[in-house]
C-alpha cells in the first residue's frame, strides 16, 4: 500500500506529464475537429486597414491528411487576368518519389485584394493552367544563417537605423522572425508577448507583425494577432512574401480563420 507521501509524488509526476502532452494532444484533436479547437486568432487589422484584407478559406483536404498543420502553406497562382487577383491552394513538400514534388489540396479558391472576405471555388483546370506567384523556398538561408548570430529580443538594426519591436520575444522559429521580401526594399519583423516556459517556447499570447522599409526605418503598418495553447514554432510560420510587394499573414496553423493579404504602399 502506497504512503500518502508516495501518492502525492504520483500525483506530481502525473500533473507534470499531463501538462507536457496537452500541447501535443490538442494539435491533434484539432486537426480531427478544428471546430473544438482553442481559437487561433484572426489577423487584427485596426494598424494595416489601407493596407490588408482577410480571406477566410472554409475548407482543406490534403492527401488524405488530418493534421497538416506543421507541414502545409499557402501556394498563391496568378491568370494573369489581374495584379489584385490570386488563386490559392494548400501545398505540401513531398520526396514521395525520390524527388521533390507538391501535394496540392482538393480545394482552390478565388480572392481579389480588391474584395476582402470573398473567396471562390475554381476547378483543378483553371489552377493547372495558371503561374505560381510563390515558389516554394527554403527559409534556412546564408544570410538568416548571418543574421542569427547578432539577434536580440526587442529590436532590430536595418540599414538606416534600429528599430524597435512591439513583442517582447521574437515570434516563432528563428527562420520565421525576419522575413525580406525578394529585393530587400521591405521586411517583416515577427515578435511576441507571453510567457517563456522551461523548454523555451511561448505557448499563447500576443503576436506582431510588423512592416518596415529597409532603407528609411519606416515602419509602414503593423498586424496584431492573438494565439494560445499551441507552440509559437508552429504558429508563425505561415508569413510569407507571395509578391515583392505583397505580404500574406496568417496565425491559424490550419490556414482557415483568416489569412491577410496586405500591399505595400
Amino acid at each position: 500500500m502506497q504512503s500518502a507521501e508516495e501518492i502525492a509524488k504520483s500525483k506530481r509526476i502525473h500533473s507534470f506529464l499531463a501538462a507536457l502532452a496537452r500541447p501535443a494532444m490538442l494539435a491533434l484533436l484539432c486537426g480531427a475537429f478544428p471546430g473544438n479547437c482553442p481559437a487561433q486568432s484572426i489577423p487584427i487589422l485596426d494598424h494595416a486597414r489601407a493596407n490588408c484584407g482577410v480571406f477566410p478559406f472554409p475548407k482543406w483536404d490534403i492527401h488524405k491528411m488530418w493534421d497538416y498543420s506543421s507541414m502545409a502553406d499557402l501556394e498563391f497562382r496568378t491568370t494573369g487576368d489581374s495584379e489584385e487577383a490570386f488563386l490559392v491552394g494548400l501545398r505540401i513538400e513531398s520526396f514521395e518519389t525520390g524527388k521533390q514534388t507538391f501535394w496540392f489540396s482538393d480545394q482552390k479558391y478565388l480572392i481579389s485584394m480588391k474584395k476582402p472576405g470573398e473567396v471562390q471555388s475554381v476547378p483543378d483546370a483553371v489552377w493547372e493552367e495558371a503561374e505560381i506567384v510563390n515558389p516554394f523556398r527554403s527559409p534556412f538561408t546564408p544570410e538568416l544563417e548571418r543574421l542569427k548570430r547578432t539577434m536580440r529580443n526587442g529590436e532590430f538594426d536595418l540599414a538606416s537605423r534600429t528599430v524597435k519591436l512591439r513583442g517582447k520575444h521574437w515570434a516563432g522559429g528563428w527562420p520565421d522572425h525576419v522575413i525580406y521580401n525578394r529585393s530587400k526594399r521591405y521586411v517583416a519583423l515577427q515578435s511576441m508577448n507571453g510567457k517563456l516556459l522551461f523548454d523555451g517556447e511561448v505557448y499563447g499570447g500576443t503576436a506582431y507583425v510588423q512592416v518596415f522599409d529597409v532603407n528609411s526605418g519606416e515602419e509602414l503598418f503593423w498586424i496584431e494577432g492573438k494565439w494560445k495553447e499551441r507552440a509559437s514554432g508552429s504558429t508563425f510560420k505561415n508569413t510569407q512574401w507571395i509578391r515583392d510587394d505583397v505580404l500574406a499573414v496568417s496565425f491559424d496553423p490550419w490556414l482557415k480563420r483568416g489569412t491577410a493579404l496586405c500591399k505595400v504602399p
